[in-house]
């Protein structure tokens, strides 16, 4: 059944990352899987991947901002990473949304996500961007109960991606930032557009935004199909 069919891929990935099964072994093995068993399926994360934003904040921008340290609320699908207590509030003149939640840990850069609907209601116009492309990103003021400041080139609405390891690429047959289509099922389903978003720990999962889910009425938890 498709329990059991989740539960081998994570085994056999598992086994690749530990150095128990060699890399093209366990390509042969998943590329057999996904063909047989149609798990070229795509799961939507159940806790915060269709928030209505994210931001990822540099150790140093963070203590601009709060003086004790960044607490786990919980953790997220994306294996390392996880929501934090501390939340902030995001500004552009006369605009404001409250309650966005920081994500850790710390990165190289200060990045803040939001959709195109948050957007309008800020008065800003970020680009689509991949994660950690920040060109012609736009500025936000952060705002916590300790600081506030203008945060520079930080603010992009990003693009649909599928997170995976590299032994899932090499079993689908894909590449970082390869585009593929989506296949949503239901009364108001469709195709969308998507990138291939990989890394070392990259768990299996279709990330969107609201937009994107309340378009498709989409939740978390729902499956898709992947379309190469």
């Amino acid at each position: 059944d498709k329990e059991a069919m989740i539960e081998l891929t994570n085994t056999i990935i598992s086994k690749t990352l530990s150095g128990d099964l060699d890399q093209a072994t366990s390509v042969d093995l998943l590329s057999d899987l996904l063909a047989t068993n149609e798990m070229d399926r795509v799961e939507i994360n159940e806790d915060d991947n269709t928030t209505t934003g994210d931001i990822h904040l540099t150790e140093e921008a963070y203590r601009l901002l709060f003086t004790k340290g960044l607490t786990k609320k919980n953790d997220i699908s994306q294996k390392g990473q996880f929501a934090a207590n501390e939340t902030l509030t995001i500004e552009w003149e006369e605009n404001k949304i409250e309650n966005v939640r920081i994500v850790g840990p710390f990165r190289k850069y200060n990045q803040i996500e939001i959709s195109w609907r948050d957007a309008r209601l800020l008065g800003v116009r970020p680009p689509v961007r991949r994660s950690g492309d920040l060109e012609d990103a736009v500025d936000l003021v952060v705002t916590s109960d300790e600081g506030s400041f203008n945060l520079k080139n930080c603010c992009i609405i990003p693009n649909r991606h599928i997170h995976m390891n590299q032994t899932m690429a090499d079993a689908l047959k894909v590449v970082d930032n390869q585009e593929v289509n989506v296949k949503v099922e239901g009364p108001k389903g469709g195709i969308l557009k998507a990138f291939v978003k990989i890394s070392d720990d990259g768990v299996f999962e279709f990330h969107i935004d609201t937009d994107d889910a309340n378009s498709f009425m989409l939740s978390n938890g729902d499956e898709v199909e992947l379309e190469i």
